[in-house]
């Protein structure tokens, strides 16, 4: 095909219907404005086409996704800890198990989700869909999204929710003769039980909260640690490691 062809009919190919953009263009600055609407039907077909060729198994996990790019949108964001640093942000749903997208949202501003609860309680909420899923799955997140309240609104919805979680977080429990103190030998392991939740403090090289609703604080399992020895020489033991911990490494990479 020549090139003044292919441009020809290019630049009158929409993804979109061109009036229905500039009625949506219309609300720019205004809570109804939509800045994915030019890409709606592909997004849409993506987004079938995910759920339609795969179902998940039970474990999934919901992070963060970046899509590379620097271009000046207004929806581009920087994220320190991602390998790609610059670029558009997805909330991601996916299987726990080979890392298949199921589901997700791209992030265009905090107005989008608008419960009031806060960002990411509605991002899992809108990602978690119990009349597409079903219920029985475990799921797992980290420090961003784990708040009691998600997961007991979770676990009435019959989804039980495995997370790393944030001492200041609204709900956790703060009880001074139940912490973690500095002193305290690797391996050590603390748990406070509310209902369905188990808050879990274990001290690694640093001290890791975790919550569940899945699991019991302890089971037996270990971790394989390198100490140094009295005698200056490093030797490897194994320490004590919740239940919790052992699965959201499993399910959570």
């Amino acid at each position: 095909m020549a090139r003044d062809r292919y441009l020809t009919i290019s630049w009158n190919i929409h993804i979109s219907d061109p009036e229905q953009d500039a009625k949506n263009d219309q609300t720019k600055g205004t809570p109804q404005h939509d800045k994915l609407f030019r890409l709606k039907p592909l997004l849409d077909t993506i987004l079938i086409a995910c759920k339609t060729h795969f179902h998940p198994r039970q474990h999934i996990a919901i992070d963060e996704r970046m899509v590379a790019t620097k271009a000046h949108t207004g929806m581009t964001q920087y994220m320190k800890a991602k390998p790609t640093k610059w670029g558009f942000k997805l909330f991601v749903l996916a299987d726990s198990s080979n890392g298949y997208t199921v589901d997700f949202a791209i992030y265009t501003g905090k107005s989008q989700f608008s419960s009031g609860v806060g960002l990411a309680y509605d991002a899992v909420l809108s990602l978690v869909n119990p009349s597409f899923l079903g219920g029985g799955y475990e799921l797992y997140v980290d420090n961003f999204y784990t708040s009691p309240k998600l997961f007991m609104d979770l676990f009435s919805m019959n989804i039980g929710a495995c997370g790393t979680y944030r001492d200041n977080r609204r709900g956790c429990p703060h009880i001074e003769n139940n912490s973690m103190k500095k002193k305290d030998e690797r391996g050590t392991i603390r748990w406070i039980r509310e209902g369905p939740l188990v808050f879990v403090k274990w001290m690694d090289s640093r001290e890791v909260s975790i919550c569940s609703t899945i699991h019991p604080a302890y089971e037996g399992a270990t971790a394989r640690r390198r100490f140094k020895g009295n005698d200056g020489k490093w030797v490897t033991r194994d320490v004590p490691c919740p239940q919790p911990i052992v699965e959201y490494n499993k399910h959570m990479g």
